[in-house]
């Protein structure tokens, strides 16, 4: 039975756990205001944020970005001659530093520079870029120019150490120009109008120009499935009236040209035409591209035409895909799912011939069959190995060397 004491106290009891409850609440409260007072600061705060192995910073509303980026590839080579001594050594292949991010909303840039032997500093890229409509950019300054599939790739993610040897002997470089991009799920095209390199110097008043574009089809586009087919072309003016062709053996360390046009002289203007085609299923990769350069040339002197090709296939050994990238219509790198990294094992034939017998240059033809092994411990760090068996003839003269050659890159 409850006394009237009893009740009394109870009551008592209950009045003081209900002021204390009542101070706790107020208390709580406050803390909850200062928390979200603090949590408001740091919204309006600049924030620095992890991007692909690098750092992004970012003003609070995202509409400015920083962001640095770098890259390393030493690489290391070892020659068994036939006849030319091409001289085993080591090199630092590239050393690039750049940034890239935006000064405002739909307004980017980058910037970046390739240091070399011999202390000289190249301009890679330097450029403004507007993304303001959909799947759709504008650049302007210093461009890689828009054509063919391995070329346009970003030389940390290809497959082997070097591009083909078609590709890199016909291949435009960086050139100050005005370049238009869209893609869509399915498609992308690209275009530009450039003119000289920002590297090179003026030794005339009129500098080359040119055009040049890719348009590339993928009907298959899924989670680690690609198929995509394209085709690339570039027009150019040289205003020396001058060009020449050379390549070497596949690899870099040597300085020597297994093949090469010498200087071609009267040539009005030059063109080049590049087919390409990739399929990617899983761990399965192959690719494959035709090239063929035109010089028209003047003063009664005949045109000229020269041409490549290269095709390849790789497997990823621990059953990563390569990641195919829409807007640029390229693949990326290998990004590994397993903490003993990615291994990628793979075998690449290719081919060019410089020898035009009716307008009388005999530059060589070089095939290569090239084994390459990537090893990729962690998204950021690469380390690649190529045994490159080569053959070439020149004026009847052959040159049939075997390179081994070794790279560690680390890009971010």
């Amino acid at each position: 039975m409850t006394t009237r004491h009893s009740q009394g106290s109870l009551s008592l009891l209950l009045l003081l756990i209900s002021g204390y409850s009542f101070a706790d609440d107020a208390s709580l409260q406050q803390r909850i205001e200062n928390l979200e007072a603090e949590l408001a600061k740091i919204k309006n705060n600049p924030a620095l944020t992890k991007v692909d192995g690098g750092l992004r910073a970012q003003s609070a509303d995202g509409r400015s970005k920083f962001r640095f980026a770098g890259r390393l590839q030493a690489d290391y080579a070892f020659y068994d001659k036939d006849n030319k001594d091409l001289g085993s050594g080591s090199e630092l292949r590239s050393l690039r530093l750049g940034a890239r991010g935006a000064v405002a909303k739909n307004w980017d840039y980058k910037l970046e520079i390739d240091v070399l032997s011999g202390q000289k500093i190249r301009v890679t890229e330097g450029y403004v870029a507007y993304s303001g409509m959909r799947n759709t950019v504008i650049q302007l300054g210093n461009l890689f120019e828009m054509y063919g599939l391995e070329e346009y790739a970003s030389a940390v993610d290809t497959t082997f150490m070097e591009r083909s040897i078609a590709v890199d002997a016909f291949a435009p470089d960086y050139n100050q120009g005005l370049a238009y991009s869209r893609w869509g799920d399915a498609y992308s095209v690209s275009a530009g109008v450039y003119g000289d390199s920002t590297n090179n110097a003026q030794a005339a008043l009129n500098e080359s120009w040119g055009m040049s574009s890719r348009f590339v089809l993928v009907p298959l586009n899924a989670s680690g499935d690609v198929f995509s087919i394209g085709v690339s072309g570039y027009w150019r003016d040289p205003t020396s009236d001058t060009w020449s062709v050379a390549a070497r053996p596949n690899s870099h360390v040597t300085p020597i040209k297994l093949v090469d046009t010498g200087m071609i002289k009267d040539v009005s203007a030059l063109s080049a035409l590049a087919f390409e085609g990739s399929f990617t299923l899983g761990a399965l990769s192959l690719q494959a591209e035709y090239n063929q350069q035109m010089l028209n040339r003047n003063h009664s002197q005949h045109d000229a035409d020269f041409n490549g090709w290269y095709f390849y296939g790789s497997y990823v050994l621990t059953g990563e895909s390569r990641p195919w990238d829409m807007a640029s219509a390229t693949y990326g790198r290998i990004v590994p799912k397993n903490a003993g990294g990615a291994w990628e094992l793979a075998l690449r034939f290719d081919q060019l011939d410089l020898n035009d017998a009716g307008a009388g240059i005999a530059g060589g033809e070089i095939k290569t069959t090239t084994l390459g092994l990537n090893w990729y411990p962690v998204t950021n760090v690469r380390f690649t190995a190529n045994a490159i068996k080569v053959a070439s003839k020149k004026a009847g003269v052959e040159d049939n060397p075997n390179v081994v050659q070794m790279r560690a890159q680390v890009a971010f």
